[in-house]
């Protein structure tokens, strides 16, 4: 077989490292608003900015039981500045909070999900948990206003693999969703969740997956630890039907991968411990086809953004990396984001979008779609307020098309 393998590429981006209160391990990072964000870390750690990143302090909360060796932050996830989950352990259990991150309370999880890892809400009404069953294989919970019910996986494991992430794409409006274990296994639904089918990779079920990312609606990337026998990234270009390793972005650092993420604009990060120097590497795809890679001094072990602006890497010993200099990390910075926004959200009768300064004089299409998919309502180039009085109550995706770009966003009907 012959390949390309890229040695001593010059990455895209620089990344720069930022202070932080500790030296423990960082496992999860997410910024909800461009200026607040929370990361979860191994002994109960949770640090949080309200400054854009440039200071973290940690946070004094409380209501989390913490079990023995289960006092790490697996995945953090927030749909609001102040709203948010947790999975803690894997075994002491999946949280929820109101304010903050300032005060806990545990969700009512189904009895089969003894284990917890991967995280993926639209919204603070609307989510699911994945993890493992009780002496046996992957198990995952859908969460709709509080209430938890087990989904149907075909052909999961005995062995306590564990569900450790979750994505699903926006575009197919969260019908299509993708979901890896330690089992070496891809989960894959077409139907927003209810069940899943477990698909196998090229690596075989020996090589526990880290991570997976849906870049669009035929392209993903899966993360993995195969130790230093490790060569690219998985990909999927059949919308996580089968599986091989993208060779481009092979490199002699055999890495471990441990999170991969894309961001708005369809741009794919990947943190990574080099088996071969015990540092880590940040990988970046722009969507020439091609990989670029940059040593860091800590192994990365989860990625973020809250666009395409700033990006965020965490990993051990208290690392944290950002692709912008710390002066560029202010309130400033909020000026030049472009992101749909609704607004008030949640509503009752009458909506507003800010639309992103690229649409002040081009046409577009606003749909507005329920989570199973039907458009519930279309309006022609609106840059006045909608109305919504006669929705249902719920979660919607409302969606903007200009023929060239979409912008997507959700919200919720009161």
């Amino acid at each position: 077989m012959c390949f390309s393998i890229t040695i001593g590429t010059t990455a895209q981006s620089t990344w720069q490292e930022i202070t932080t209160p500790t030296n423990k391990n960082l496992n999860s990072i997410d910024f909800p608003t461009p200026l607040v964000g929370y990361i979860g870390g191994e002994d109960s750690l949770l640090l949080k900015t309200t400054d854009g990143g440039l200071t973290w302090e940690e946070i004094n909360f409380s209501g989390i039981t913490f079990y023995p060796n289960g006092y790490d932050f697996m995945e953090v996830d927030f749909v609001t500045e102040d709203i948010g989950f947790v999975t803690i352990g894997p075994y002491t259990g999946t949280y929820k909070t109101t304010d903050g991150g300032l005060t806990w309370t545990q969700l009512n999880t189904s009895g089969s999900l003894c284990y917890n890892h991967g995280l993926y809400f639209l919204d603070q009404s609307y989510g699911f948990v994945g993890g493992a069953g009780c002496f046996q294989g992957e198990n995952m919970d859908k969460i709709v206003s509080g209430t938890a019910t087990p989904v149907v996986i075909n052909t999961p494991s005995w062995d306590n693999d564990i569900i450790v992430d979750i994505d699903f794409n926006p575009n197919s409006f969260m019908s299509v969703g993708l979901a890896v274990s330690t089992g070496g296994r891809v989960l894959r639904t077409t139907d927003s969740g209810e069940t899943w089918d477990t698909i196998p990779t090229s690596l075989g079920n020996g090589v526990p997956l880290t991570s997976v990312t849906i870049v669009n609606d035929t392209l993903a990337y899966a993360g993995y630890d195969n130790g230093s026998n490790s060569m690219g990234l998985l990909r999927s270009i059949d919308a996580g039907l089968t599986w091989s390793t993208d060779i481009n972005s092979a490199t002699f650092h055999y890495p471990v991968f441990h999170d991969v993420y894309t961001t708005l604009e369809g741009k794919v990060y990947s943190g990574a411990t080099s088996t071969t120097t015990g540092n880590g590497v940040i990988f970046e795809w722009d969507g020439s086809g091609f990989w670029f890679n940059q040593d860091v001094d800590q192994p990365i072990y989860c990625m973020t953004s809250y666009n395409d602006s700033v990006v965020w890497g965490v990993g051990a010993n208290g690392y944290v990396v950002t692709n912008k200099s710390e002066d560029q990390l202010s309130l400033g910075e909020v000026d030049v984001l472009k992101k749909l926004a609704v607004f008030p959200n949640p509503a009752h009768d009458i909506i507003q979008l800010k639309l992103p300064s690229d649409l002040a004089s081009k046409t577009f299409d606003i749909e507005i779609f329920s989570l199973n998919g039907q458009c519930v309502k279309r309006i022609l180039n609106s840059k006045m307020g909608i109305d919504v009085l006669d929705l249902e109550p719920g979660t919607y995706i409302i969606h903007l098309n200009t023929g060239f770009k979409n912008w997507s966003a959700k919200w919720v009907k009161l």
